[in-house]
């Protein structure tokens, strides 16, 4: 009896060891879980973070671009106005040159004009001439 009365006593024993173990058993489980849900929130801040941190970036170039060009634009203005100085400096001269010509050529052609005009005056007084003299 003393040997069945350990053998029971053995048996209880590990029925309520295997009870205690599914207990422990059900509430790693349970930590496992909540361990996965946690994994995959975590999962999605991080994409969220990511993607924002990627539209900041985006943001921060496009306000560093609009920065420069607001600084370069009085510069680029500046260089235009400066290359226009230097063509007009440089172009100055050679226009001037270009206009003094031109004009002495409108003074030849006024020239030439006078002289054909006054060879045609002298042809029709020659004409007159002749014709008179025949008379």
């Amino acid at each position: 009896e003393k040997s069945s009365s350990v053998s029971n006593q053995n048996i209880q024993t590990e029925k309520k060891e295997l009870k205690q173990n599914e207990l422990t058993n059900r509430q790693v489980q349970i930590q496992i879980s909540q361990l996965e849900q946690e994994k995959k929130n975590l999962h999605v801040q991080l994409i969220e973070t990511k993607s924002s941190i990627q539209q900041l970036k985006l943001e921060l170039e496009s306000l560093i671009k609009q920065k420069e060009n607001e600084q370069s634009q009085p510069r680029i203005m500046n260089e235009v106005l400066l290359q226009n100085q230097k063509f007009s400096n440089l172009e100055k001269p050679k226009m001037e040159e270009e206009i003094t010509q031109l004009e002495q050529k409108i003074i030849e052609k006024e020239h030439i004009e006078m002289q054909l005009e006054q060879r045609l005056i002298d042809l029709d007084y020659e004409c007159i001439k002749k014709l008179t003299e025949v008379d």
